[in-house]
């Protein structure tokens, strides 16, 4: 099974990895662009065999809630630090949401 983590966080294949920057999968004219180092269903054998369902259902659902809401951090909070704890799994902060309902 890939180690996701140092595939994730690598610098020679992501500038700035810890940062989230959406833009860094679309080319200049906006269109989204292959990353080989970008595996969420992971390779070869193992494999999802429903990766294309996958993305399709993804993208319903993302579009869905933004088109729906609008998303920001609570009043008084700050964006929290990507860094979370690092054991058999990683484990991201913990960290509250708002959504509005938009007009």
């Amino acid at each position: 099974m890939a180690n996701f983590w140092s595939v994730f966080m690598d610098e020679k294949n992501w500038s700035n990895p810890r940062e989230f920057r959406p833009t860094r999968f679309l080319d200049e004219d906006g269109n989204l662009k292959k990353i080989e180092a970008f595996i969420p269903f992971s390779l070869g054998k193992r494999s999802c065999p429903g990766e294309t369902v996958a993305r399709q259902e993804m993208f319903l659902v993302i579009a869905a809630l933004v088109q729906t809401f609008t998303f920001h951090v609570p009043e008084g909070e700050a964006i929290p630090d990507p860094d979370g704890s690092l054991g058999l799994l990683y484990e991201p902060p913990r960290y509250r949401v708002c959504a509005r309902p938009r007009d």
